[in-house]
């Protein structure tokens, strides 16, 4: 028979209890809790394309086709572990005709405009969210790297900050796809950092650079959010609606940063390293037409110079 696991007891194999893993738990669980509503009452082995079909059909409609092509995946994954341990034959998620499968639109990240930014900054009156939000735009690290940050990951001489933590729903573990890294700062960042250390009474190396309201817990993205970054955008008169109508979050700040740097000529590979991407080509899927835009406005700058080559 199909059955789950009870979520709050058992994980999947090789799920280890870090801030990612906790959050791969509870997809495989709301996937399965999902699949159990068409597939529940059926032989593991006799599942094939015809009921993946119904289960997809009945996701239709209660979620987006991002949010089920998601919960495809899982429970793909879910079959693969499944004919490794001998649990099935075959993996009918993978034999579903393509033109059934949901596919999803890739929205283009939702960024802030140059011109906003510093009505944003002027608007946001807490001393501490002032300074995380502007590291966030003059870094593009996660908010749950920032959140994890200690002064003792933050080298002012250097002029980098090590990411070696990050924290998810109050869980400390590896930064996303355990990519450790250096991100190097501008002047300016490192100008900030060290009056926000003053500000802050120069606090020892394991004195979180953000500290949430009791000083030694974590922020929560939530909070910051509703407490700080929309209230500022309202005060400000900038829409949370974006220019790729897509609505700007703490997140967008990571956006901008990959904006402004690839308009500012930056390699992609750097920039890549710098936001802790695993490869560069999901850089480039990603933000990789600011690159292009970057380089098309570069050759325009030649417009007449070779004139004497024409006919």
């Amino acid at each position: 028979m199909y059955s789950a696991p009870s979520s709050s007891t058992r994980r999947p194999s090789g799920v280890s209890n870090r801030p990612g893993a906790t959050s791969t738990i509870r997809d495989y669980a709301t996937t399965i809790d999902h699949a159990n509503e068409i597939l529940g009452a059926k032989v593991l082995r006799k599942i094939g394309p015809p009921e993946i079909a119904e289960l997809n059909a009945h996701l239709r409609g209660r979620m987006s086709d991002s949010t089920r092509a998601k919960h495809l995946r899982v429970l793909g994954a879910l079959f693969e572990s499944a004919i490794v341990h001998g649990f099935a034959g075959a993996n009918p998620v993978r034999r579903l005709p393509v033109a059934e499968r949901p596919r999803p639109q890739r929205r283009e990240a939702a960024y802030y405009e140059d011109e906003e930014l510093p009505r944003l900054f002027a608007a946001v009156d807490d001393e501490t969210m002032a300074a995380l939000c502007k590291t966030a735009l003059g870094t593009g690290m996660r908010f749950g790297e920032l959140a994890a940050l200690r002064w003792g990951d933050v080298d002012l001489a250097g002029s980098v900050i090590r990411v070696r933590r990050s924290v998810v729903r109050g869980i400390v573990g590896l930064p996303k796809s355990h990519e450790r890294r250096d991100v190097d700062l501008t002047p300016e960042l490192v100008e900030l950092l060290g009056a926000w250390w003053g500000a802050c009474g120069k606090p020892g190396d394991e004195t979180l650079v953000f500290p949430g309201d009791a000083g030694g817990e974590h922020l929560d993205p939530s909070t910051v959010a509703r407490r700080a970054l929309y209230p500022a955008l309202k005060e400000a008169g900038i829409e949370r609606m974006g220019p790729t109508g897509t609505e700007r979050t703490f997140h967008s700040f990571r956006h901008t940063y990959a904006r402004i740097a690839l308009e500012a000529g930056c390699e992609l590979t750097w920039l890549s390293r710098q936001l802790g991407h695993s490869s560069s080509a999901f850089t480039d899927q990603r933000y990789g037409h600011w690159a292009r835009a970057a380089r098309k406005r570069q050759v325009e700058r030649l417009a007449g110079a070779f004139a004497h080559v024409g006919a």
